[in-house]
């Protein structure tokens, strides 16, 4: 973490853009992906609430997607 006069000025966490046609075909969109912090494969936090499916599990590539963003990507896989 970087420091200026006592102040935090920087995180030491990965940031990460996936780039993503959309369904309409209408270009591209930069998505930020973001995590339960160290919840992953445990149950989520209580401001999660899972409606369809199951939870990511560790160690593969699945992810879990908010209400607003299914269907507004092309499918990945």
């Amino acid at each position: 973490m970087a420091i200026d006069g006592g102040r935090q000025v920087a995180s030491p966490e990965l940031f990460v853009i996936f780039q993503l046609q959309r369904a309409d075909g209408n270009g591209t969109a930069n998505v930020v992906p973001r995590r339960d912090e160290g919840r992953l494969g445990a149950a989520p936090s209580k401001s999660i609430k899972v409606v369809e499916g199951r939870l990511p599990q560790w160690a593969t590539s699945e992810v879990m997607l908010g209400r607003s963003t299914v269907g507004r990507y092309k499918e990945r896989g």
